[in-house]
């Protein structure tokens, strides 16, 4: 080979990496996302069963991490509230996974869904019959309920402020796509995790954080929703 083809071929070769490196990290991040989807239905499922055992009603909480760890015992892990690169689980020790202890875990028990331990938000105060089109379960949002963030690096950012999961009260799960503001729009032009009722015990709870974790200071929605 000569020098000009050893040339030619070489920047070839530096052009062709970047292309299989953005492929590559495109079907890491789907292959993430349908992870997470998965996970999120299992967790509707558990919280249907949980509600079949409490006259219809669903766990209640400050916060999406008190409401889920109702439904722990039922799956005997913690590893399905996990989404790897959420900003929620922190840089400490949940980062890659939760230490999957839980009340009554053996052979050692531990407190069930710790900040950090979940990445879920979760709308709490809603029963097993409610209107089929309401959010029970969606990616955690950033500090504001309802909204995302561009940064991957903060807590809301884990799908860049493009996408969310969400699972709906009849166990109906999706990617949704979000505007330009990160949010979820429904076609009369609300805020889907915002405006789906006027009762105000019935609103999207954010993870719990741990301290190391960026904006772990979290405001629930001020506009809440209901049946």
């Amino acid at each position: 080979m000569t020098k000009p083809e050893y040339a030619i071929c070489l920047l070839l070769i530096i052009a062709v990496i970047p292309c299989a490196a953005a492929v590559s990290s495109k079907t890491s991040n789907k292959a993430r996302m349908m992870k997470s989807l998965n996970n999120a239905k299992q967790i509707v499922l558990g919280l249907r069963a949980y509600a079949g055992d409490h006259k219809g009603s669903y766990p209640t909480g400050k916060n999406a991490n008190e409401c889920l760890a109702k439904v722990v015992p039922l799956f005997e892990t913690e590893k399905i509230f996990h989404v790897k690169g959420s900003a929620w689980h922190g840089k400490g020790k949940f980062k890659d996974g939760p230490d999957n202890l839980w009340e009554k875990s053996k052979p050692k028990a531990g407190k069930a869904l710790e900040p950090g331990e979940n990445a879920y938000a979760y709308t709490v105060g809603l029963k097993d019959n409610s209107p089929a089109r309401f959010p029970l379960l969606a990616s955690g949002f950033s500090k504001e309920v309802g909204t995302y963030s561009k940064d991957v690096n903060k807590i809301g950012g884990v799908w860049g402020g493009n996408k969310c999961v969400t699972i709906y009260a009849d166990g109906y799960g999706k990617i949704l796509e979000l505007n330009e503001d990160a949010q979820a729009i429904t076609d009369v032009g609300e805020n889907l995790f915002l405006e789906f009722g006027g009762d105000k015990k019935v609103k999207m709870l954010n993870p719990e954080a741990p301290k190391d974790s960026k904006s772990s200071k979290t405001k629930t929605a001020t506009k809440s929703s209901g049946e």
